[in-house]
């Protein structure tokens, strides 16, 4: 059982690496789905097993995850197990935009990491990839004077 289940939108894929990084320096066990679902399983009932498994259901907030229905699917299916949800911001969202995504989400605490205040997006001239997001790195953000 992993601790701590992470749902992101794959727009968002730097800053889950960032995160799933930082947890696993703390001796967390992460889940998260490009590591952990085996080549030749149904992706969703590996998805389900695994936040029914998990601890701690930590669902990233973004524009993006706001407009996903696989992210929504996961987050409903936490709430239904009853799980501990940790939602974490990185981008500013309107409380009528979460409100109308998961109503269930709003009352959570929730901890805040905005995008180019906390961290910041660089393009890695190393990865070779069609794909931006997988060119994307999530670094902290320079300290503001």
């Amino acid at each position: 059982m992993a601790d701590i289940f992470i749902s992101y939108s794959r727009k968002d894929i730097a800053f889950a690496r960032l995160i799933r990084e930082a947890l696993q320096q703390g001796r967390l066990d992460t889940w998260i789905d490009w590591e952990r679902i085996p080549v030749g399983r149904r992706w969703r009932e590996e998805i389900y097993e695994a936040i029914e498994a998990a601890g701690i259901f930590l669902f990233i907030v973004s524009d993006h995850s706001l407009g996903s229905e696989v992210c929504k699917d996961e987050i409903g299916r936490a709430l239904q197990n009853h799980k501990r949800i940790i939602p974490v911001l990185v981008d500013r969202v309107t409380p009528a935009a979460v409100q109308a995504f998961v109503p269930d989400l709003a009352p959570i605490n929730w901890i805040v990491m905005e995008r180019d205040r906390i961290f910041r997006l660089v393009e890695s001239l190393e990865v070779l990839s069609d794909n931006p997001e997988d060119r994307q790195v999530a670094l902290p953000a320079a300290p503001q004077l």
